[in-house]
């Protein structure tokens, strides 16, 4: 087996040169047949994915949430891991529990094969979420103006969220899951595969990154003194009893807005009027630490 490290050296406090001389220490030490590859722009890990992925190949992500979807992408065969040295690390949380990067290394090495959903849309595949509302609108203020912004990634998130409360959008939206249609003027709405986003929020606390379906969560327009309480109760997964908050599961979901509005998937912003998500279960192959909770 061959294993190829994609590090991408500007995720989380830059810290890709240092996680590349663990790589490259441990796997000596194993004897491993092994190729690092530090990323060089946009979308080069999807490259190099494509590139190098093959039955007898793990490719792996060291980055944060956005170089693992890039990673993803690019894999038509074999196999992913994830190494987390991103900001926010959400999609990991869901795999694992982190310990040092080297400890989290061995872990993975030594560890098991999954199978986990993915969504896709025509905008391309996400392994976690597609929101749009609030936590979109928060998401494209931290990846644009807070790019470089030295505070950890769930501070940004928090005062971003508290910024757009000055001045928050609200689309009118029709939702259709599994052909049950939604007509709502929402907060949020997001359709989630797991269960944590955003740096540490958690919309869906029940969600599954293996049953094939798409966990959704629906927040119905509210006044400004509302958000904040749901701010809280949101980050924390303890909304779900609220009477504005609407949970579903589905296989199919699309969105329709009126007007233009800004959609995130995995921190990946865009804007349109109409995106149509599908979860395809099991769709891709992923070697996690044994301790993980996701079951082979």
């Amino acid at each position: 087996m061959k294993y190829v490290f994609l590090v991408n050296p500007f995720s989380g406090k830059k810290q890709g040169k240092a996680a590349a001389e663990i790589i490259d220490k441990c796997c000596k030490e194993r004897n491993l047949d092994y190729q690092i590859i530090m990323t060089e722009y946009p979308n080069h890990a999807t490259e190099l994915a494509q590139t190098y992925s093959n039955a007898d190949t793990v490719i792996i992500s060291v980055g944060g949430d956005g170089t693992a979807l890039e990673t993803a992408k690019g894999i038509k065969d074999g196999t992913m891991a994830i190494l987390p040295c991103g900001t926010g690390n959400d999609y990991y949380k869901m795999i694992a529990p982190y310990h040092s990067l080297e400890e989290t290394l061995n872990k993975t090495l030594d560890g098991k094969i999954v199978q986990v959903d993915l969504g896709e849309t025509h905008r391309g595949t996400f392994l976690n979420c597609l929101s749009l509302g609030l936590d979109a609108q928060v998401n494209h203020i931290v990846s644009n103006k807070m790019r470089n912004n030295p505070l950890p990634g769930s501070i940004k998130y928090v005062i971003a969220a508290f910024r757009e409360l000055l001045r928050p959008e609200q689309p009118q939206i029709t939702l259709i899951a599994d052909g049950e249609k939604i007509e709502q003027t929402v907060t949020l709405a997001a359709v989630m595969l797991g269960n944590c986003y955003g740096g540490g929020f958690h919309p869906t606390p029940r969600a599954d990154l293996q049953d094939g379906m798409f966990d959704l969560c629906i927040v119905q327009a509210l006044p400004r003194r509302r958000m904040l309480q749901l701010i809280l109760k949101y980050k924390a997964g303890k909304h779900e009893h609220l009477k504005e908050v609407q949970m579903l599961k589905a296989k199919e979901v699309t969105i329709i807005s009126k007007e233009p509005v800004i959609f995130q998937y995995d921190g990946e912003s865009f804007i349109d009027t109409q995106v149509t998500m599908k979860c395809h279960t099991h769709r891709i192959q992923m070697l996690v630490p044994k301790e993980s909770l996701l079951h082979e």
